[in-house]
This record gives C-alpha cells, sequence and structure tokens, in this order.
C-alpha cells in the first residue's frame, strides 16, 4: 500500500489554481461496481459524500482512514463513519498481511474508540459480502 502522504499543490506568484470536481454519483452510470479505490490524503469523506450512490452500487470500497488528515479538512472520525454506516456492513483492517474483520457494523464501534494518535493510518476494505 502507499503511504507516502502527499498532496499536488500549484501556486505560482501567489496565485492558487484550481481544480474542477465532479461527483462520481453525476459521472458514473454503471449498475455494479467490482472495487472502488479512495486515497485522496484527507478529502475522503467529502468525496464519499459526491459518492454515495455509487458506493451503494459497489462491492468493495478500500479506503485508508488517517484521522489526522481528515482534521485537515475540519473533519473528524465520527464524521467519517456516519459518511460510510449506513452503505456497508462489514469492514476489514489490512495489516501486516493479515485480514480483520468486523462483522455486522461492528466495526462502527471499533473506529469510535480507536485513539487518535499522530500517523495514525489504517488500510479498510469495507463491503456487505463476508470475505
Amino acid at each position: 500500500m502507499n503511504t507516502g502522504n502527499s498532496s499536488i499543490a500549484l501556486s505560482i506568484n501567489n496565485h492558487e489554481s484550481l481544480i474542477d470536481m465532479k461527483k462520481l454519483n453525476d459521472i458514473i452510470s454503471e449498475e455494479k461496481i467490482d472495487m472502488i479505490i479512495m486515497d485522496i490524503e484527507g478529502y475522503e469523506i467529502n468525496a464519499i459524500k459526491g459518492a454515495t450512490n455509487i458506493l451503494k452500487k459497489t462491492n468493495y470500497f478500500y479506503v485508508e482512514y488517517a484521522p489526522e488528515q481528515l482534521n485537515t479538512f475540519g473533519m473528524k472520525k465520527e464524521d467519517f463513519i456516519d459518511s460510510i454506516k449506513d452503505i456497508y456492513t462489514n469492514m476489514y483492517i489490512l495489516s501486516n498481511n493479515n485480514l480483520i474483520r468486523y462483522e455486522n457494523k461492528s466495526w462502527i464501534n471499533h473506529l469510535e474508540n480507536l485513539p487518535e494518535r499522530r500517523g495514525l493510518l489504517l488500510n479498510l476494505l469495507f463491503s456487505n459480502k463476508i470475505i
């Protein structure tokens, strides 16, 4: 997994560059999607909100969870949980070549009780299927 913690910034003569963003809900029309991978350095909650309909049709959703990065955009872990809890039932943490399974929304309690520490980054896989 890429844990580079990178972002892109372009500033010329103190002018910001604007990047056009579109909601996945508005640009994807497939009936079923196997997997979406999202690694956007703290902007995940906004992207999830713009992809709710698509995620409901997606078998597997991989996302990096880093509360410190979420804070950069004024978001909290509760916002992250709220953005996903009505979409997926099961969560899997990929750690040290092991897959840790949280079924039947037990992942909500796990994430709520995780201590926030500098550098915390988890590779999460969400699904409504049991792997």
